[in-house]
């Protein structure tokens, strides 16, 4: 709105100085006539002086006829310039009024529209309460809930927690007999199997056929053992399938705690399983590696063992039956791994059972609840019933109040205007003197007109030699942008050859690099020579004296090589040398393109410097004609205020009644409100004490939470009732503010009207002495509507702070519940991490199961590899064995190869 106020304010001014440019034109034109009419009375009173001496008295009448015709043509010219001057101010006060009410119009366009956004963001920030208020009440109604489901939840997960405690124990006292009595049948075994390994070394030591046939039984053991661990595989991959089975099951209930602990007990005896099945097959490979060396003392005793073969095949039918026997505890394990499966679908069945019973536990608490809810409902109409008598009642006493405020107000307003027309004479007076200074006002508006055509001057002077200006920067301007050009091509110039020297100085790197390069190969082609023949030397018979000779030629060589090494040595530091050099060079030149490259930014600053001067200069230029046209309309605008405020005169009388009618309407309607908001405190503070009894009643009811969850669930619909009837009287309230601000805003434009009263009563005192009356009249009414919106002011203040206190109680109650809520949950989550925590365990030490499984096999391939490896190096130890001398001279020749190389 402002900017289009500018813009008409601009446009409105364009178009004065048109018709003055105009007039001003028509003027100039009138003067040209008239100068031309002194030219031709000239011209004929030359011709009459330059006639005869007879006709001297034609002459006489001729000159009086012209002088007659001259002041009427003068009279005639001075007419029309009066003419054109009162035509010239009319429009000049018509288009002063045009503007002036344009701006009224506009600026109580702007007031309304600003108030009609007030009243729209006060709507929405009440919306925005209400909508917090409900949105706070469900969530208070959900945690309830979710306090009573987590506290049925706790109940029944220490119920389950006993039972499945009894179940371990049980399960464990079971498992102990079972490890312990195979644990007694593998140590006999075990001694079994120690004596007849003892009985088999004494006989075995007669015969040689034995040996082959101990050879063939062994082989078999060794595939009976291979079996052996490929079925503890089995019983491995078994176990991390009852594993996965367990963890399945514990992510099935992560929310019982009991059952998480009694899996992963279970758990841990499978591992201790698992533990006691790797120990065996750790004894079998003992066994089968105490069985090697005995077949390598049999080896060694083979001559003796030739009459006991007979022994020898019994005791190796033993030992196989003994394997056998082994076999079937293997089955009976797998049995009990069997059973062990069973054992967790059960457990999986009795959990789903009991996700079923919860279920069920849930469908009848959602009946208990749906109960209790209809119950409240009956509660709350009787309880609507009760608060509908209470409002017929206090209605009938608001009633009975507001006629005797009514009466009251009655008799002093009678007071009040005997006392205001008393005040009215008083300023009678005070105004007549107003007068006297508006009239001194108007004299010193009338100076300040003419200083501001006299600045109107000095300004287009100003604007003159600013345009004098622009040509000279111009040509500056010119000037520095055609040495910024040739600035501009030297340093081009100087960058090309820059860059010529920068491709010749890496053409020669190149050339040395690429010399390097063949050198370097040459040396290598010298160095792999010289292997070769350590090889060869390496490769021939002991040493003669004629190979010693070839040792001194080949020593000779290799100082030969290495001088040749330095002189290349010194050489590369040379060409490095060279090259640091021609790399300096290019740094300098460079610098110098940089420096070059700063200057011509330097120019091309000072050149936008100079052009936001002659920007500057223009700004001024359009400010200056600006500022005239603002000076031009101002004066318009005081102008037209002046004639506005004498037509506005006339209109106030009749106006005045209407006043008188509004204000009396606006006093009924105040004392009115005032009434309601009585009525309204009062049923706010018994409902307020209603609701800190039921608070109170239910913090006592809190403390006994396992009996009373009936009465705390009333409780909780009785305080959303109460919510929702305390989001009625705020919505009430909003309305009654919504009303006061309407008031506000009728008192608003009362008050700017008797700003425009007052106003016009300063400027209709030069006609005072005829509107006395009048004038009175105006003071006094002017006086009443001023106390009765002071009242207004005071009663909307009162139901501000109110609404403060409301907000401020109800902010404290919301969080006071918000902490607690909070508590709470804060509390839940707290548990919830801690499962969480719990199962992540399990799983981790799962994982740890399946690692060390995994790093065991690794472990037993590394074994084999090393122990392959061992019996290699150790038949290349003994097959090969190499003149040390030689050795030692490959040896140092490589070293001396990687130094030069380095």
């Amino acid at each position: 709105m402002r900017q289009s106020m500018e813009v008409e304010r601009k446009d409105i001014a364009q178009v004065y100085k048109l018709e003055i440019s105009e007039l001003e034109e028509n003027k100039a034109h009138v003067e040209q006539q008239v100068q031309q009419l002194k030219d031709e009375l000239d011209r004929v009173q030359k011709q009459l002086h330059h006639g005869g001496g007879g006709g001297g008295g034609w002459s006489h009448e001729q000159e009086r006829r012209m002088q007659r015709e001259r002041a009427e043509l003068e009279q005639n010219f001075a007419r029309e310039i009066g003419n054109l001057v009162q035509r010239l101010s009319a429009e000049k006060d018509q288009l002063e009024a045009e503007l002036k009410l344009k701006m009224d119009q506009e600026v109580m366009v702007v007031r309304e529209e600003y108030e009609q956004q007030l009243a729209q963001m006060k709507c929405h920030h009440a919306e925005g309460q209400r909508h917090l208020l409900h949105q706070l009440h469900q969530e208070r109604q959900w945690l309830q809930e979710q306090r009573g489901f987590w506290e049925s939840r706790l109940v029944q997960s220490e119920q389950e927690k006993l039972r499945h405690e009894k179940r371990r124990n049980e399960e464990q006292d079971l498992l102990l007999g079972q490890f312990s009595s195979e644990k007694t049948r593998l140590e006999e075994q075990v001694y079994s199997l120690q004596d007849a390994a003892q009985s088999s070394a004494f006989h075995i030591s007669q015969s040689e056929a034995s040996l082959e046939e101990c050879r063939g039984r062994c082989g078999q053991l060794e595939d009976d053992v291979r079996a052996s661990r490929g079925r503890c595989l089995e019983l491995e991959a078994q176990l991390e399938e009852a594993c996965s089975q367990l963890e399945e099951s514990i992510a099935f209930l992560e929310s019982h705690e009991s059952l998480s602990r009694r899996l992963e007990a279970e758990k841990s005896e499978v591992e201790a399983e698992l533990q006691l099945v790797k120990a065996r097959e750790g004894g079998l490979v003992s066994q089968v590696m105490q069985l090697k060396e005995e077949l390598g003392n049999i080896q060694a005793a083979s001559d003796s063992l030739l009459q006991d073969r007979a022994l020898v095949a019994d005791k190796c039918s033993r030992l196989s039956d003994a394997f056998v026997q082994q076999q079937a505890q293997l089955q009976a394990r797998d049995h009990t791994v069997g059973a062990m499966r069973a054992e967790l679908e059960e457990l999986h069945h009795a959990s789903k059972s009991k996700a079923a019973e919860l279920d069920s536990l849930k469908t009848d608490r959602t009946r208990l609840i749906q109960d209790l809810k209809e119950q409240a409902m009956a509660v709350d109409k009787l309880q609507l019933q009760l608060d509908k008598r209470r409002s017929v009642k206090e209605s009938l006493q608001g009633a009975l109040q507001q006629e005797w405020s009514r009466t009251s107000q009655l008799c002093h307003g009678v007071e009040e205007q005997e006392e205001e027309l008393c005040r009215l004479r008083q300023e009678n007076v005070s105004y007549a003197r107003l007068a006297d200074q508006l009239s001194t006002q108007i004299v010193e508006m009338e100076t300040e007109i003419t200083t501001l055509r006299e600045h109107l001057r000095d300004v287009s002077a100003q604007l003159n030699d600013t345009a004098d200006l622009v040509p000279q920067l111009r040509t500056q301007i010119n000037a520095n942008t055609r040495e910024t050009e040739q600035l501009h091509a030297d340093k081009e110039a100087e960058a090309e050859r820059l860059r010529r020297a920068l491709r010749d100085a890496q053409d020669q790197q190149r050339a040395t690099e690429d010399k390097f390069e063949e050198e370097k190969k040459k040396m290598r082609q010298q160095l792999m020579e010289l292997e070769t023949l350590v090889l060869a030397l390496e490769e021939a018979p002991p040493p003669q004296r004629p190979r010693r000779t070839q040792l001194e030629e080949v020593r000779v060589e290799n100082s030969a090589l290495q001088e040749q090494l330095k002189v290349l040595q010194q050489e590369v530091q040379i060409l490095e040398d060279e090259v640091d050099k021609k790399r300096s060079k290019v740094d300098e030149l460079q610098r110098e393109h940089e420096r070059g490259r700063e200057e011509e930014e330097r120019l091309h600053r000072e050149n936008s410097r100079y052009r936001e001067e002659v920007l500057d200069l223009s700004g001024r230029n359009l400010q200056l004609s600006s500022d005239n046209a603002e000076l031009s309309a101002r004066l318009h605008g005081d102008q037209e205020s002046l004639r506005l405020l004498r037509e506005r005169l006339a209109t106030v009388s009749k106006e005045q009644g209407e006043e008188g009618a509004e204000v009396r309407r606006l006093q009924a309607a105040v004392t009115q409100q005032e009434r309601e908001k009585q009525q309204v405190q009062g049923a706010w503070t018994q409902e307020r004490h209603l609701l800190e009894a039921e608070l109170s009643s239910c913090r006592e009811k809190l403390k006994r939470v396992p009996e009373l969850e009936a009465e705390l669930s009333g409780a909780t619909l009785k305080l959303q009732w109460l919510n929702e009837d305390k989001v009625k009287v705020q919505r009430e309230a909003d309305d009654r503010n919504h009303q006061v601000e309407a008031l506000q805003r009728s008192i608003l434009a009362l008050e700017s009207e008797n700003e425009l009263i007052r106003s016009q009563l300063h400027a209709a005192t030069r006609d005072k002495l005829g509107h006395a009356q009048e004038v009175t009249e105006l003071q006094r009414k002017l006086e009443d509507t001023r106390n009765k919106v002071e009242e207004l002011e005071g009663s909307v203040r009162t139901l501000l702070q109110e609404k403060e206190e409301l907000c401020r109680v109800m902010a404290v109650q919301e969080e006071r519940v918000s902490v607690t809520l909070q508590e709470e949950t804060h509390r839940l989550s707290v548990q919830n991490q801690e499962l969480h925590h719990k199962l992540s365990e399990l799983q981790v030490k799962g994982q740890d199961v399946q690692k060390l499984t995994q790093e065991q096999k690794s472990l037993k391939m590394q074994l084999s590899e090393l122990e392959a490896a061992r019996t290699q190096a150790a038949d290349q130890v003994r097959t090969t064995v190499a003149p040390w001398w030689l050795l030692n001279q490959f040896n140092s020749i490589q070293c001396y190869l990687y130094s030069a190389k380095s």
